[in-house]
């Protein structure tokens, strides 16, 4: 069945004369020869008994063989024999259906170039990537019992985010800095497989599209990309008491008392209603309230006796026009409930380049109204949502200053200003700072008047930045805090209860670790490593102690004295030690220097723990 599609999609090409043929086609061509003798000779052997050990070409296909070049000719005649040698078998057949054939390439360039395939996304400096560690499935319960008993292990598993650092290296927690700069996904894969700490996991990973992730969208236009709703005017139940008659409103109007009568009646093109028994009213531009006082007051002149009920029947259509930067401008036909955001939401919309914050409604030349649409999407305030008339013209202007606002802020997206806008200003259109925001990093990056781009820091909860007012095209950036935990310990290892802990002055081991009992079975007690980071150079020192001779005797020199920021590590006695160790003593080698010499002891032979 392979073949026969195969032959079938072959035979679809049409290839012209080699005489009238670029040479580039002309290989092609012989490609393709090369893929149809292949497959002929599959479908024969497909169709031969197993017992067969020979194949004879038919001229046309010997007419073809001699068609190709020497190099094809001789990959042909090598599968050839392997057919022959193999004796054709079905699973041989399978395997070489599948074995490419790669055609040949002119000047450097492929076939087509639009059959290329697209260019693998390689790790560069501050890459995102995406990295799922799944546990192995297949894992011994040796393998398992050491998952369960590594919290870095447990930390990095699942599917998490990464960025890369400056020098493209990807820094997991609790491990050594494994360098990625410019290896495509696969190869990240591969060489995250290779890593003897990660053998317990299956790797997946996922290069993420920088200019995707780094894009900060304007902010309110995505307010008219959905296509199932809108606002659309309501055309059922009461009408508004300002709502303004013309020609085309139907009007029901229902007498009782004296006379009994039902009357449902429609507003002519002069605007006039003629009713029964009342003769012709003028309604055209009358509110609705109005009118319904002026028929009551009618009826109880003219009609002695009898009372009135006036309600709206079917309302009209008007005609509109929705000009400036929209996407569908024109004239539109919309109910006569519309408002100006419905009938944006029916021209498809602002374009990104139209404004938002003053879009002009223009009556007979005039502009009678100005909406602000962020009052409407932030506040939810649709006072200046204006009703429409008939050839009214709604038009958008050009999009007026913009700034940007990212970082550790609620609605990060590029706004709109209007008028003078101070930097808190615009941190509130973007709803506030993030409970993990660090205000008085903020940063603002402006083009000032020379057409150089400075960099202006501030306190963004300072009276600085309600005095500061947004210059057109400022980016503004408010930082995260450290994402260290300060003021704790951290108890990681073979303990029943891991994790960070509230440090305080004159903290020892055995405020951390009161009893040997906190220990899993198996826990070494007599060797704890304690990795202490100086919270002024951040230099790292490695110190261990015994739990044991601690809790034994809780003045002596083996119960430590614990700071602020340091690691505390219970080993297993069943498992090595190196996971740990291992990157400890790469962070000590890296910030050895002269004077200061890095240390470091191996033991070998008949230990425990060697390394």
């Amino acid at each position: 069945m392979r073949a026969a599609r195969m032959t079938a999609t072959t035979a679809a090409f049409n290839l012209r004369p080699l005489g009238s043929t670029p040479i580039h086609t002309v290989r092609f061509k012989q490609f393709v020869l090369s893929i149809s003798l292949v497959v002929a000779l599959f479908a024969v052997f497909a169709t031969q008994s197993s017992s067969a050990q020979s194949v004879t070409l038919t001229p046309e296909q010997q007419q073809m063989l001699e068609q190709l070049p020497p190099e094809q000719r001789r990959q042909v005649l090598q599968q050839i024999e392997r057919l022959q040698r193999d004796g054709g078998n079905e699973s041989e057949l399978s395997s070489l259906a599948e074995e490419p054939v790669s055609p040949p390439r002119a000047g450097g360039v492929g076939v087509d170039d639009d059959t290329r395939p697209p260019e693998e996304v390689r790790a560069e400096s501050n890459s995102r990537l995406v990295i799922d560690l799944i546990l192995n499935q297949f894992l011994t319960d040796e393998e398992r019992d050491e998952f369960e008993s590594d919290p870095v292990l447990q930390r990095i598993s699942g599917s998490r985010y990464y960025e890369l650092d400056d020098a493209g290296v990807l820094h997991l927690p609790g491990l050594s800095p494994i360098p990625l700069l410019g290896l495509t996904a696969g190869q990240i894969e591969q060489r995250l497989g290779a890593e003897p700490a990660l053998d317990l996991f299956n790797v997946t990973v996922t290069i993420l599209d920088s200019e995707f992730v780094d894009v900060i969208e304007p902010f309110g236009y995505e307010f008219f990309e959905a296509e199932d709703y809108g606002f659309e005017p309501v055309t059922t139940g009461p009408v508004p008491p300002d709502y303004v008659l013309g020609p085309g409103d139907s009007i029901r109007v229902q007498l009782y008392g004296n006379e009994n009568s039902i009357h449902e009646i429609e507003v002519t093109r002069d605007g006039i209603l003629n009713l029964p028994q009342l003769g012709p009213i003028t309604v055209a531009g009358l509110p609705f309230s109005e009118f319904r006082q002026d028929i009551d007051r009618r009826v109880q002149q003219m009609l002695i006796g009898t009372q009135a009920s006036v309600t709206m029947g079917r309302l009209r259509t008007i005609r509109v026009f929705v000009l400036g930067d929209v996407n569908r401008p024109g004239s539109f036909v919309v109910s006569s409930l519309a408002t100006i955001s419905s009938a944006l939401y029916q021209s498809g919309g602002i374009s990104r380049v139209g404004t938002l914050r003053n879009i002009q409604l223009k009556r007979n030349g005039d502009t009678v109204s100005r909406l602000d649409l962020y009052d409407l999407l932030l506040n939810g305030d649709t006072s200046s949502d204006r009703r429409l008339q008939p050839g009214d013209v709604i038009f958008v202007p050009p999009v007026g200053s913009q700034v940007s606002v990212s970082g550790a802020v609620k609605r990060p997206a590029v706004y709109e200003t209007r008028g003078e806008t101070s930097i808190a200003d615009a941190i509130r259109l973007a709803g506030g700072l993030i409970p993990d925001a660090y205000p008085n990093g903020a940063r603002v990056e402006r083009i000032d008047g020379s057409e150089e781009r400075k960099v202006v820091s501030l306190d963004a909860d300072s009276p600085d930045a309600d005095a500061m007012i947004v210059q057109a095209g400022d980016e503004i950036s408010i930082p995260r805090i450290l994402p260290q935990l300060e003021q704790t310990v951290e108890l990681v290892g073979h303990v029943y209860r891991p994790g960070p802990y509230q440090w305080h002055d004159g903290m020892r081991l055995t405020d951390l670790m009161s009893s040997e009992l906190e220990l899993k079975p198996g826990a070494d007690s007599n060797y704890i490593l304690i990795r202490r980071e100086d919270a002024n150079t951040r230099r790292v020192s490695a110190v261990s102690a015994n739990l044991s001779e601690a809790l034994s005797n809780p003045g002596s020199p083996a119960n430590v004295r614990l700071e602020s920021r340091d690691t505390v590590y219970v080993f297993n006695l069943s498992f090595g030690r190196q996971r740990v160790v291992a990157p400890l003593l790469e962070e000590l080698q890296l910030q050895a220097r002269l004077g200061e010499p890095y240390r470091e002891v191996s033991i070998t032979g008949q230990v425990p723990a060697p390394g």
